[in-house]
């Protein structure tokens, strides 16, 4: 995606190059699997994407929309979800609201991790950006919960080789591994590996990258020649005819305007090492990260991700699920395996916390010590700040279920959702099976968003139905 920039002044040129989109990057392949999957019958996987979770969940049982969607995760071998936020008992354990957050500080009763596991999950992510918002003794509290109920989880650990390491779910049909990173995550939650004369850092499973902004030459030399002005001490570094780092950026003279994005290739090469691990350990593996690149509103995945999806599926990988954009993006299916671009939100419970720290009625400019939480949220929605999350979109979700059987895979369906955008608050956030007039534009939105990758989806009675046939060949019924 390209955008002419006018290079007449510097606020000019920052503004439009924050606001280009990305391009498309090359990743590099990945050494080939070792062995096919190995399951002793059919497995089903339901998968959604992000979890922030406050509020009880079976008091909606008897509600038919909302027991369809419960129902979808029960009947699946494997359950997933991304969990994002905290759980810790308020009344034994007080962790400390971090500066660096994934926006807020969300969390909730230990309760909360055993009404996912009530619905049906038995399998979560928890590398990503909310990780440490009450810092790694949070984290790790949070973890503690997790393992106490049996409720399987990766991406974290107490140091890096930890929150890199696969977690394992036996089932009937064979063993399933998870490997949970995040691309999107704070400085500070960045898991640290152990060397022989110091210890590791407690966090998550990061996968670094880089962001590089391509200007045409006018553009860049009006900004080289703007910063040069401002006799910044010391000078911004590397600066020369044709690259420079500047306000946090950087930038290089190119032939277009455009954001570049690319993986840490050490980072991209220790998990794909996991991944070929787990290949050899499980009879299934799945691959999910958390990215929240190129921006939130963005449809489309960041340059790297699809090079970084195809490198996991072809190191063994059978499944690769991205989640953190909060609204849904497309699906792909690489070499006879499923890659959701972003499966938006699932439980979005985030305007129901019931305390907020200092910090965040500080940088929303409210009375840090009179104003209330709905004070806040109150102030959020109405001048339509980034948490208010205000637009339809961000409401409008679906479950995939993905069947295998014979060690192949066999269907991939995604079932609109509604978390109910028109809701008050204090019930939004909820899911239930969508409606037939908003499953339809919810389905339509999946068939757009897949088509960029070859993917053809049908709608099948409200359903967005994913047409594994091979290209040329007439399109395969729909599965009962």
């Amino acid at each position: 995606m390209t955008q002419a920039l006018r290079p007449l002044t510097l606020l000019a040129c920052l503004t439009a190059v924050l606001a280009l989109g990305p391009a498309t990057h090359a990743q590099s392949p990945a050494p080939p699997a070792r062995g096919p999957m190995t399951l002793t019958g059919p497995l089903t996987v339901a998968a959604v994407g992000d979890s922030i979770a406050l509020r009880p969940l079976h008091v909606y049982e008897q509600q038919p929309a909302f027991a369809a969607v419960r129902d979808l995760i029960r009947h699946a071998t494997v359950g997933f979800t991304n969990f994002e936020f905290t759980v810790f008992d308020l009344h034994r354990f007080r962790p400390t609201p971090q500066a660096e957050n994934g926006g807020l500080a969300v969390y909730a009763g230990p309760e909360q991790a055993k009404e996912l596991q009530w619905m049906g999950f038995n399998m979560v992510s928890r590398a990503n950006n909310h990780a440490t918002d009450l810092g790694v003794e949070g984290m790790e509290e949070t973890d503690q919960i997790l393992d106490s109920i049996g409720l399987v989880h990766a991406g974290t650990g107490a140091t890096l080789g930890d929150a890199r390491a696969p977690a394992y779910l036996q089932t009937p049909e064979g063993r399933v591994a998870l490997i949970s990173t995040a691309s999107t995550f704070t400085p500070m939650s960045r898991a640290g590996a152990t060397r022989f004369d110091m210890k590791g850092r407690p966090g998550v499973n990061a996968l670094r990258t880089t962001r590089t902004i391509d200007l045409e030459p006018a553009a860049f030399d009006a900004l080289k020649a703007a910063v040069a002005k401002m006799d910044i001490q010391p000078p911004p570094k590397p600066f020369t005819d044709t690259e420079m780092a500047a306000f946090g950026e950087h930038f290089k003279k190119g032939t277009a305007d455009r954001i570049e994005i690319d993986a840490d290739e050490r980072d991209v090469q220790d998990i794909l090492a996991q991944v070929r691990s787990a290949r050899r350990e499980a009879d299934f593996v799945y691959v999910v990260i958390h990215a929240h690149e190129p921006s939130n509103q963005s449809e489309t995945p960041p340059d790297f991700l699809p090079g970084f999806a195809h490198a996991c599926i072809d190191a063994g990988a059978d499944l690769f699920i991205t989640h953190g954009p909060h609204q849904l993006r497309g699906v792909e299916i690489y070499k006879g395996k499923p890659i959701f671009y972003s499966l938006g939100n699932f439980i979005f419970q985030y305007q129901t916390l019931d305390r907020l720290s200092a910090d965040d009625y500080e940088k929303d400019k409210l009375d840090m010590y009179r104003a209330t939480v709905g004070d806040f949220f109150d102030d959020v929605i109405r001048n339509r700040k980034g948490l208010g999350f205000t637009e339809d979109v961000w409401w409008e979700s679906a479950v995939a279920v993905v069947k295998f059987d014979h060690n192949e895979l066999q269907s991939v369906e995604l079932h609109p959702i509604d978390l109910g955008a028109d809701l008050p608050p204090s019930q939004r956030g909820t899911p239930r099976i969508a409606a037939p007039a908003l499953a339809k534009t919810i389905v339509d939105r999946i068939i757009r968003l897949s088509a960029p990758f070859g993917t053809r989806v049908r709608d099948v009675n409200g359903v967005a139905v994913v047409d594994l046939t091979p290209p040329g060949r007439p399109e395969s019924p729909a599965p009962r």
